[in-house]
Order: structure tokens, then C-alpha cells, then sequence
């Protein structure tokens, strides 16, 4: 993996004060410092005068094992937070951990496939303001740096191919070639879905691909950037169409 050096590998927050709540007990792994090589950050930060933002943060994080931390690219955190009614509409593009603003997986893969880019942030004392960037493209965002997601719809919006299948030489190179490839579990039985506003019983690895999908293709939507945030129940979920 080190070799390849592309691989951007996931982690988890522990304790937050994401919307929806979780349990405060403190869970093995979890670390309340960041070790080194550490999360994947915004490389610029632009604060705007006045006091610091209060955005969405974290007091600890599960850093992958050392041996793999260590060969990786770079980590970004996989967590997806639901609305109130249970349902994923946004993926969370900054969460404040140990003084560092911290990006997802879908931004840190879509930065190594932009050859490793300047990440830029903009705070003012209202949250995020504007949008933020990747290699010059811009996400807007809202005030807390939710980005809501255009999910793709139809049967089979993304290839899928099984992991077995992958090491077995049963799934032609070409498939792979130049294609962002993202790892993670599918089956029912490891409870590892969400509910979107298309499919019900959505892989959470596909969430992250509709994120990253929307990243490259330029169809970011232009959410409440900078401006107060709306009622969950006046959100409208943002579709492929």
C-alpha cells in the first residue's frame, strides 16, 4: 500500500455534537489527541475577524492501525450524519478536532486525485462563509459546512465489484484503470446502510460516492452558503435527475 501510495484509508469521531446524538462512553481506539501521521486537513485556513465560528467538532477520533496509518496516502473521517427524521441529505466537509479542521474521505480522495491540491477554508464568525475549495473548485456550503448531497438515482447508479473478485484477477484491470475505487461494506448483516431520500437501505460506502461523484462532476449544490440555517423540515433533498 505504501508503494501504490494512493490509498486514502477512513476513521471515525467518537464524542461530537453532530445533530444526531450518540452516546458519550468512551470507546477503545478512541484518542482525544491526534498522532502522527494525523487526519487529513485543510492546508489554508482564512478567518475572517471576529470571534471563531462555532462549528461541528469532535473531542476524539479512532486513527487506523499504525502499520496502515503509516503506509497510507492520507486518512479522512467517514462519518454520515442523519437528520432529525433519520434520513442522510448532507455529508459534514469540516469538523473541528484538536485545533485542526479536519476533511472527510470524499475530500481527501478527491484531493489526491487532484495531485495532492491546496484545501481551503473560510470561516467567519457566522461558520463556513462562501464555500470552501478543492484545487479551485468550489463547495458551497451551509453556514455549519454541510454540503447536501446530489444522490444519483436508478437501480445501479455505480459499479460494484466484490472484493474477492478483485484479489482472484476475476474483475478485468480496465474496469479499475484511472477510476476512483472506494472500499467498504455492503451487507446487510453488517448494518453499515442509511436511509436517503432515494433508497431506503442505501451501502454507506455509495453515500460517499455520491459525495465524491458530485465533487467531480462540477454538480455541487448551492446549499444556504452563508446564510442562517434552514429547518430540517424545510430542506429539500437534492436528486440526480
Amino acid at each position: 500500500m505504501k508503494t501504490q501510495g494512493e490509498t486514502i484509508l477512513g476513521y471515525a469521531f467518537e464524542s461530537h455534537n453532530f445533530r444526531t446524538a450518540r452516546g458519550a462512553a468512551k470507546s477503545a481506539g478512541f484518542v482525544p489527541k491526534i498522532r502522527h501521521p494525523g487526519p487529513g486537513v485543510y492546508s489554508i485556513v482564512r478567518q475572517a475577524p471576529g470571534e471563531s465560528p462555532s462549528l461541528i467538532d469532535a473531542v476524539a477520533y479512532q486513527p487506523p492501525f499504525a502499520t496502515l496509518n503509516d503506509a497510507a496516502h492520507s486518512i479522512g473521517y467517514f462519518d454520515v450524519d442523519a437528520d432529525a427524521d433519520g434520513e442522510i441529505r448532507t455529508q459534514m466537509t469540516v469538523i473541528k478536532f484538536d485545533d485542526k479542521y479536519c476533511v472527510p474521505m470524499f475530500l481527501a480522495v478527491a484531493d489526491a486525485y487532484a495531485g495532492d491540491a491546496p484545501m481551503t477554508l473560510g470561516l467567519d464568525p457566522n461558520g463556513v462563509f462562501s464555500a470552501m475549495s478543492i484545487a479551485g473548485v468550489r463547495i458551497p456550503v451551509e453556514f455549519d459546512g454541510r454540503m447536501l448531497v446530489n444522490f444519483r438515482r436508478g437501480a445501479d447508479p455505480f459499479p460494484y465489484y466484490s472484493v474477492s473478485d478483485i484479489i482472484n484477477h476475476l474483475v478485468a484491470p480496465e474496469k479499475l484503470a484511472g477510476k476512483i475505487v472506494l472500499v467498504g461494506a455492503t451487507a446487510h448483516g453488517l448494518g453499515d446502510r442509511g436511509v436517503t431520500p432515494v433508497n431506503p437501505d442505501m451501502p454507506r460506502v455509495e453515500i460517499h460516492a455520491n459525495a465524491n461523484r458530485q465533487y467531480h462532476a462540477g454538480r455541487l449544490h448551492p446549499a444556504s452558503a452563508g446564510k442562517p440555517a434552514r429547518s430540517r423540515s424545510s430542506r429539500r433533498s437534492c436528486l440526480d435527475l
